[in-house]
């Protein structure tokens, strides 16, 4: 996902890191995000292959996403 603001407004410009990488089900009408964990796979990577290696390297470690946030549509 890229950050496109954040409460205060726009980021700022010089932010190092304007994207995060998450994974989303949706089951019965709830959208479930939940957030990369950096302690498993490193925001240092430089390239795609370094982070494909790492996500193989952890792909079945149930923590490689954490933090869930929920959502779902308010009905009127």
């Amino acid at each position: 996902l890229e950050v496109i603001g954040i409460k205060d407004g726009l980021p700022d410009k010089n932010e190092k890191r304007l994207f995060h990488v998450v994974s989303y089900s949706l089951i019965k009408g709830e959208l479930e995000v939940k957030t990369l964990n950096t302690d498993l796979v490193s925001v240092e990577l430089k390239s795609s292959e370094a982070l494909k290696e790492a996500f193989l390297r952890n792909r079945d470690n149930k923590d490689l996403f954490i933090n869930p946030d929920k959502f779902r549509r308010i009905k009127e």
